[in-house]
């Protein structure tokens, strides 16, 4: 009687081990999808989060200069006073986001020189096909009155989540994320100097 306890045992022993087995298997999967949206998500709202930032930096800048030099090129930046100066400093906060490859930088001054709100001027680094979401007739519920400028930034990019984690929960292929920031200007808006 022994004998056939202990056989009975070791089977008993065996099939609990398989069984664990085939949940492991099972589950595996799917924890494995689950780790990855997480980490996902982490990485989405990190880039919103530094968008935001960028945002903001870029319109501060904006609205306590003066004037700009047309120049574009971030590369090129030297006294501060160039219009790149803006998307540097978009650069510069958004990292370890590439704005000007993954992204758009979109900065817009709208004037009101006594007869309605309109673009003073408008500029933007980076993807082309990244739109502005701002205009003379949707300026998001800010007022512009007669003699005053608003300065508007855009941060916006695309996020790609990794390849599995999209497949497996069936999420879209890309999400844009955009952050808009409004300052009044103070010193009677930025110029461009042509």
């Amino acid at each position: 009687m022994a004998l056939r306890s202990g056989r009975s045992d070791r089977v008993g022993r065996r099939r609990r081990r398989g069984a664990g087995a085939l949940e492991f298997a099972v589950a595996a999967p799917l924890l494995l999808g689950l780790l990855l949206a997480v980490v996902d998500l982490g990485r989405y709202l990190v880039a919103a989060q530094l968008a935001a930032a960028a945002a903001s930096a870029v319109a501060d800048l904006a609205s306590q200069t003066e004037n700009f030099t047309p120049e574009m090129d971030p590369a090129l930046v030297t006294t501060g006073q160039e219009l790149a100066v803006l998307a540097r400093a978009a650069s510069e906060v958004a990292r370890p986001v590439d704005l000007m490859t993954d992204g758009a930088v979109i900065v817009t001054v709208l004037v009101n020189g006594g007869s309605g709100t309109e673009i003073g001027w408008q500029r933007r680094w980076g993807r082309a096909d990244i739109r502005t979401s701002i205009s003379a007739q949707d300026t998001r519920g800010v007022s512009v009155t007669a003699g005053d400028s608003v300065v508007f930034a855009e941060v916006a990019g695309v996020y790609r989540p990794w390849l599995l984690s999209g497949r497996i929960l069936g999420l879209q292929d890309a999400f844009e994320y955009r952050s808009v920031s409004v300052r009044r200007a103070r010193l009677g808006g930025p110029a461009l100097a042509r």
